[in-house]
């Protein structure tokens, strides 16, 4: 007799970026981080602390905790989570409405500017939230926003396993210029809570000494970075519409600061496995970006297939920044797995399951969208089998009590026999 299973997985990672925004989460449990030194995991006791790990492994400063952009955090978490919504914007006419966008709750919660950036996502768990934000180059390019200093962080599960992060970022410089009265010659309007204009000279000097505290190239992931994801989904808005699936994109941003103009001449990426050159990847920048948010600074490189699990690559980049020629090259590795990996190309349908033992499946991705959408399972009625989901293309597979086969059918379609041993 056989038992049939179905799991539908919501494995979306979908991230939401507009004029005001950026996210991150208040954290309640220890987090393990991505980590720059290869020796036992860190344990992070927030977000907050994990974030500013990430940046100043980056080479870029610490974020300072703001309580007021943490409200308006707190608040547009709450809307969202009471509302069953997911988006920056907010409906009046909806329970816990405390502003339309995320500068207008800022304002409501007590912050003296709207020069605010929002960010929204979810994952399993708070720390996987913040690095599903850092696997799209967007949010990830914002979340390493030169021009900004201070955080405020929410974060509330969903369900089980699943957690949604909100953060607020901004400029503590700006923010105090705005709680002035003083009147000025020249001026923004529009920046303050008050109405009252800031002098346009002490607002490009409060954005540029925040900036003269970052290294003058910042790239992710950063040099020996490791326990890094194979793999980039989606974004909203997305930059690789005909991709539902590809590899982990690297990163580069050249500090104003440091440079008036640059331009990148070569962006490669190399398997350090056999030294090889990985050919099909997309270079993307401010002439090439298809929704015109890569700044004429920012850089970014896609490899079209993912990367494999637990492998090291190494970035060679050259460059031109205000007519000199420079170079720079750095090693990364990316996440390993704890337990057996299988590899599965799209004709391989049978595999080996050893009980009480964690199997991974990796369905190699046979093109540009292809990922688990839902699965369903088989199994003799005296054998436990438990699949869950690493990402879109890898199950997790453990299995007690008998031997004997069972079934995992994929997308309502594809079938895997175990031979459970």
């Amino acid at each position: 007799m056989y038992r049939t299973t179905i799991v539908a997985f919501f494995l979306l990672s979908v991230f939401t970026l507009n004029s005001c925004g950026v996210a991150r989460s208040d954290g309640m449990l220890p987090f393990v981080a991505t980590k720059t030194v290869e020796e036992d995991y860190v344990v992070f006791s927030d977000l907050y602390e994990y974030i500013n790990h990430l940046r100043q492994s980056a080479g870029l400063s610490a974020l300072n905790k703001n309580d007021n952009l943490q409200t308006a955090a707190e608040n547009h978490l709450r809307y969202l989570k009471n509302n069953s919504r997911y988006s920056h914007e907010e409906d009046a006419a909806l329970d816990e409405y405390t502003g339309e966008n995320a500068s207008a709750r800022a304002l409501a919660a007590g912050y003296s500017t709207r020069f605010v950036f929002e960010g929204i996502a979810t994952g399993d768990g708070d720390m996987i939230a913040v690095d599903n934000l850092m696997s799209a180059i967007y949010h990830r390019l914002n979340l390493f926003n030169l021009d900004l200093d201070s955080i405020g962080i929410s974060s509330s599960e969903l369900r089980k396993n699943k957690t949604l992060v909100v953060h607020n970022m901004g400029n503590s410089k700006i923010n105090t210029l705005c709680k002035t009265t003083e009147e000025h010659r020249v001026s923004f309007e529009g920046y303050c809570a008050s109405g009252a204009t800031i002098d346009s000279a002490e607002v490009m000097q409060a954005v540029v000494s925040t900036r003269q505290k970052n290294n003058s190239i910042v790239v992710w992931p950063a040099e020996n970075a490791f326990d890094i994801p194979p793999v980039f989904y989606e974004e909203d808005p997305d930059p690789l519409p005909e991709h539902s699936v590809s590899g982990y994109p690297v990163t580069v941003q050249f500090n104003r600061v440091a440079y008036a103009s640059v331009s990148v001449t070569a962006f490669r990426l190399y398997d350090l496995v056999d030294d090889v050159y990985i050919e099909s990847t997309l270079q993307l920048d401010t002439n090439n970006d298809p929704n015109k948010l890569l700044s004429s600074h920012e850089f970014a490189l896609f490899p079209l297939q993912r990367l494999e699990w637990n492998r090291r690559y190494r970035v060679e980049l050259e460059y031109i920044a205000d007519g000199i020629a420079g170079s720079m090259d750095w090693v990364f590795r990316t996440r390993s797995l704890q337990g057996n990996i299988v590899r599965l190309s799209s004709n391989q349908d049978t595999v080996k399951v050893e009980r009480g033992k964690v199997t991974y499946l990796y369905l190699i991705p046979s093109n540009a969208n292809d990922v688990i959408d839902n699965i369903s399972s088989m199994r003799p009625a005296n054998m436990q089998l438990n699949v869950s989901a690493k990402d879109k293309n890898t199950l997790v597979i453990e299995v007690a009590g008998t031997t004997g086969t069972a079934k995992i059918i994929i997308n309502n379609g594809r079938e895997l026999s175990l031979t459970v041993i």
